[in-house]
């Protein structure tokens, strides 16, 4: 399964661990508006690629939001128009 985590900070950060530590995933792909945020989740190996937020969405087979509700409320809507597919999606709201 390809997971698509929105929000790489603590709770995508340890969403991504343990789905890795559980080989519940073969690849994590990885969303973020902070680029340092983006760049270390990836050199440290806790996703395997960096995507846009609409690649990512289209690329995700299961969608994790871990991004603060707040953000949740903005984001949403634009990762429900970005998808023709249905998905499943997961909230972390911190």
């Amino acid at each position: 399964m390809i997971i698509t985590i929105i929000g790489l900070g603590l709770i995508g950060g340890s969403a991504a661990i343990d789905l890795k530590k559980r080989d519940f995933t073969e690849k994590i792909i990885g969303v973020d508006n902070h680029n340092l945020h983006a760049q270390t989740a990836l050199h440290i190996g806790l996703i395997d690629e960096l995507m846009p937020l609409e690649k990512a969405v289209k690329s995700g087979e299961l969608i994790i939001l871990a991004v603060p509700s707040d953000a949740a409320i903005q984001l949403l809507p634009k990762i429900l128009d970005i998808s023709d597919l249905f998905f499943n999606l997961m909230f972390f709201l911190a």
